[in-house]
């Protein structure tokens, strides 16, 4: 039961500290209460961080505590699919630290970068630029004004030289809910420069408990960047066939081993994903039925040259030893693999150029792939744009600011993402596939798949389940599919590295002695749950 006088006095409380830095419920509605997977929360106000505020977080937290009003920390509220801005329960106060985005130490040498919650992709990026610096950002699809720390703390990952985001991550400062400050213990002992560059510490370290945490607000923290690579490249490769897909498993596990950190992830994207990526959505053929049947996805992909699935791989190396990196991979998908090319931005830019003197009808639906390959190459080089962002858009949607960045919860794109890690087994890989893809048509739901790997050992697919938002059942039953892809991938071996929101009580109620843990943790380090409340934990 919410009590607005205790919410009222919160808000008042709050509004003398920050002043008009405070929304009542209704204008953090209209600000934040938007959301891509159409989940809905009752906001009560939203607290908006500026310049200089994060030495007030004890006092909000304290007002926090004595009425009772919890608190939902976002960073730049771009949870695209997971919820967006909305906290993970109803009720609470959004606490925005998007205007905390000081970049506070950079270290040349080492290629450490410290920085608040609100720094974006574009903000490092144009400072990396701007110092002339030999360091790329840690890049992911969401766009260039999606939070950094943010993405590492929610344990995701990109498709730079250092794909996984929260092994990066060191030296967290941390304000717990009773107020007091956390911070990595080199520090103390006057050694601060190893807090930067030895993430663990010394004792128990504690650094993984606020990632996907309720435990405290992260305020800043060190990124250890990735050095630009001497050399960039892609490769790109097709299967004929769906029972290719096992043995072109076992072969990207090999190119993984035997290559090292020189060949960063590949993708596997099934033939629907790459026409979500090629052509607008075919409404106008799909004669009343709710996707593309069988049948028209098939002759779509053949118009477009698409085969049942498509392979798209990085390539970090020096020009010295690029030529035998290339070979091994020829090497290990020779014999499964059809048109392996491999292409660099040069290589690129030829092309297009070659293009442009082909018939017309072959020279735009050319340039057009060409165009996403180069933005594709851009953004595995740590150069941030909208690239992967218009799949939210493909069936619903629209922009109302042609100008304006990319905004999928405010433009009415209907998104939610299942993302199952799937062990990098051929049987396995290939039930899966075949199941879920089975499993979202007797849904309705266009099945998008991606595999892509985050180890030599694990895929993590990303299945984004696209639908009308506008529409209330169609709403209904996008819940409902991922609802099922949940539970059922769980008995099949599948369970996402993440949730959105209106999962999570799914999560929580599978119990465990984990959730037994981090449950009593919870309750000894908030025991009035003022901090997040629902989040990964009742």
């Amino acid at each position: 039961m919410i009590d607005i006088e205790k919410v009222n006095a919160a808000l008042s409380a709050w509004s003398a500290m920050l002043g008009g830095e405070v929304m009542g419920g209704a204008e953090a509605t209209a600000a934040y209460g938007v959301d891509c997977g159409a989940a809905e929360r009752v906001v009560l106000g939203a607290i908006r961080l500026q310049h200089g505020d994060k030495e007030k977080l004890p006092a909000i937290l304290e007002v926090a505590r004595r009425t009772g009003v919890p608190l939902y920390p976002i960073s730049t509220g771009r949870n695209w699919g997971y919820g967006s801005s909305l906290p993970a329960r109803t009720g609470a106060v959004i606490l925005d630290l998007g205007g905390l985005n000081r970049i506070l130490d950079y270290d040349p040498e080492f290629g450490t970068v410290t920085l608040e919650p609100g720094v974006t992709q574009r903000q490092l990026c144009q400072f990396l630029a701007d110092k002339g610096s030999r360091y790329i950002v840690p890049t992911t699809g969401a766009g260039p004004d999606v939070s950094l720390l943010s993405n590492a703390l929610e344990r995701g990952y990109g498709i730079t030289p250092y794909a996984d985001h929260f092994t990066a991550l060191s030296n967290l400062e941390v304000v717990l809910p009773n107020g007091e400050w956390l911070r990595a213990p080199f520090g103390s002992l006057g050694v601060p420069t190893l807090d930067r560059i030895f993430r663990n510490g010394i004792g128990p370290s504690w650094i993984g408990l606020f990632t996907q945490s309720p435990f405290g607000i992260v305020t800043s923290a060190t990124i250890t960047l990735a050095p630009k690579p001497e050399r960039t490249a892609v490769f790109l490769f097709s299967l004929k066939r769906q029972e290719d897909l096992p043995r072109i498993v076992e072969r990207v596990r090999a190119v993984l081993q035997a290559c090292g950190g020189l060949v960063g992830g590949v993708n596997l994207m099934n033939h629907q994903r790459m026409l979500s990526m090629t052509i607008p959505y075919p409404r106008e053929r799909l004669s009343g039925a709710p996707i593309m049947p069988e049948s028209l996805a098939a002759e779509l992909a053949r118009q477009n040259m698409i085969m049942p699935w498509t392979g798209f791989g990085t390539l970090y190396s020096s020009a010295a030893l690029l030529p035998a990196v290339k070979k091994e991979v020829r090497r290990a998908l020779a014999g499964v693999a059809t048109r392996l090319v491999f292409l660099t931005q040069d290589r690129i830019q030829i092309l297009r150029k070659g293009v442009a003197l082909a018939p017309a009808f072959i020279a735009n639906r050319a340039e057009a792939s060409l165009a996403t390959l180069a933005k594709s190459l851009d953004l595995i080089q740590g150069i941030p744009n909208e690239t992967a962002l218009p799949l939210a858009y493909w069936l619903s949607g629209k922009r109302d600011d042609g100008n304006a960045p990319l905004n999928p919860a405010k433009d009415g794109c209907g998104l939610l993402w299942y993302a199952p890690l799937v062990p990098m087994n051929a049987s396995l890989v290939n039930d899966y596939t075949i199941w879920v893809v089975k499993r979202m048509r007797e849904f309705g739901i266009e099945p998008l798949v991606t595999l892509t790997t985050i180890s030599d050992s694990i895929f993590d697919s990303t299945v984004p389940i696209l639908f009308d938002r506008a529409d209330p059942r169609a709403a209904e039953n996008a819940k409902q599919c991922l609802a099922a892809l949940l539970e059922e991938g769980r008995l099949r071996g599948y369970t996402p590295y993440r949730v959105g929101i209106d999962s999570l009580p799914w999560l929580l109620g599978k119990g465990g002695e984990s959730a037994r843990f981090v449950a009593d943790l919870k309750r000894h380090l908030d025991p009035a749950n003022i901090l997040s409340p629902g989040r990964y934990t009742t």
